[in-house]
């Protein structure tokens, strides 16, 4: 069937995230060879989502921001306390040059990799929708990077 894994997918675009002048990550974007991202609202697996850290972050800092773009974009509102608590138990602090990355399989699975090391997943499949909403959703915070990830320039 293909794209059962991380290594089966092509890439679809890549963006760098810069705030204030200070550049964050590069995000990178992944699919099966076959499939569209269309607008981004419903990202379904498999998918990936790579970002590759400019700078040390902590995982307090993860946290927040994920929990600021959901309420920024008005997801997650039920679930959203449960998944930073299981996101809490998965992610690290990150270091400059990591690579944390999403894949949601086809059963809308969500796996988190730190490099190519496996943290651990959140099997409910509105999860990995949501998460990628933060970077592919119509009114994403940075539109630069959301139409770099969708495959535009």
């Amino acid at each position: 069937m293909g794209c059962e894994k991380p290594a089966d997918l092509v890439q679809v675009g890549e963006g760098k995230l810069r705030v204030w002048g200070f550049s964050i990550y590069t995000a990178t974007s992944y699919r099966c060879a076959d499939t569209r991202l269309g607008d981004g609202s419903q990202v379904q697996g498999p998918f990936m989502l790579s970002l590759t850290y400019a700078r040390d972050i902590d995982r307090n800092a993860l946290l927040d921001a994920t929990r600021d773009q959901w309420q920024r974009l008005g997801l997650a509102k039920d679930q959203g306390p449960a998944w930073l608590s299981a996101l809490a138990s998965l992610w690290p602090d990150v270091k400059k040059g990591d690579r944390l990355s999403l894949f949601i399989d086809r059963a809308g699975q969500s796996m988190f990799y730190l490099n190519d090391r496996r943290l651990g997943e959140i099997a409910e499949p509105a999860f990995g929708p949501a998460f990628a909403a933060i970077w592919l959703h119509p009114d994403a915070s940075y539109q630069q990077v959301r139409t770099a990830l969708l495959g535009g320039s």
